[in-house]
């Protein structure tokens, strides 16, 4: 991280499922029992904790993490999870936990979205809640995506203040997002052979590949207005896709049986999304891990993007 920080010497870093647990009221409180959290402060309510605690704090106050200022949205639990890295010279006016109008507690609860209110424009960045493979994960999922919908439709609207919308969204856009669509939309891979087989047709694939998961993004990407800023630059069916370097999202390497037929795979799940207004500001979009090794992803199995924008401010 600090390597890339170097190199980049980005304004902003969004990160997603940091697994962090939050500050509690309680110090004795448990996963799912209600008791209020403090998203944006780290749980020192263990021995565990405290030593996490202190260990992140000498890491922020080191290197090139020091010029930043550190913005968390916490679960409940060790899970999921998101965090802003700004620059301090950068004035941040104000930061959310949730998405506008939303009562949905397990947004919150898991530390799945937080956004930033700058001079010109909001940053939103997201985890999005995986499929999953079970009529809870999908109630799950429909209702993340109806409540962004909602927001897209009725709160970010760009003509005030346009919508920067980045990370894990777990979902591909269109087919040509994946490395082989006959992989993933057909399971054939012994990770979810015990899973139950959906009556819908459209709920058929790897979570993130299904066509309801597609149909629904499509309809938010809309309603948002939208620009997908890497496929600005390699639109679909361009002779510059570089297919090493074109997936967000890599599987792992075959050391065990059930995830070896992902190794070689890649999917694009990962988003740097502007609204419209801003189109004329994007200079560049890139993605940058490459290859079925994950150069350049940084210990994950998903890589770190790049979005530059000419604001003409700090």
């Amino acid at each position: 991280i600090e390597a890339m920080l170097v190199k980049y010497d980005p304004d902003v870093v969004c990160i997603q499922e940091t697994k962090l647990k939050a500050q509690c009221s309680n110090p004795k409180a448990k996963r799912g029992d209600h008791h209020k959290r403090f998203r944006s402060k780290l749980s020192q309510a263990t021995k565990k904790d405290v030593e996490s605690y202190h260990t992140l704090q000498r890491a922020l106050a080191t290197g090139s993490l020091k010029k930043y200022r550190t913005f968390w949205s916490l679960a409940d639990w060790k899970y999921a999870g998101t965090c802003c890295l700004v620059k301090r010279d950068i004035e941040v006016q104000s930061v959310k936990y949730w998405l506008p109008n939303s009562t949905t507690k397990s947004h919150n609860s898991d530390g799945r979205i937080i956004i930033l209110e700058f001079e010109k424009y909001f940053l939103m960045n997201t985890y999005a809640p995986n499929n999953g493979k079970t009529k809870e994960s999908w109630a799950r999922r429909i209702k993340w995506d109806s409540d962004l919908l909602d927001a897209m439709k009725n709160h970010f609207k760009g003509d005030a203040k346009p919508l920067i919308w980045v990370g894990d969204l777990n979902v591909n856009r269109r087919n040509e997002d994946v490395s082989d669509v006959t992989f993933f939309r057909d399971e054939k891979c012994s990770l979810y052979r015990n899973a139950p087989r959906p009556t819908d047709p459209n709920n058929l694939g790897y979570p993130g590949f299904t066509i309801n998961e597609m149909n629904r993004f499509d309809e938010i990407y809309s309603s948002g207005n939208f620009v997908d800023t890497y496929r600005k630059f390699v639109p679909y069916g361009s002779p510059k896709i570089d297919l090493s370097t074109e997936f967000t999202w890599r599987g792992n390497r075959p050391v065990h049986v059930a995830y070896s037929p992902f190794y070689g795979k890649g999917m694009r799940i990962d988003y740097l999304l502007v609204q419209k207004p801003l189109e004329e500001n994007i200079k560049s979009s890139k993605i940058l891990g490459h290859g079925i090794d994950r150069k350049g992803f940084l210990g994950s199995d998903h890589c770190p993007i790049e979005l530059k924008l000419a604001m003409g401010f700090k």
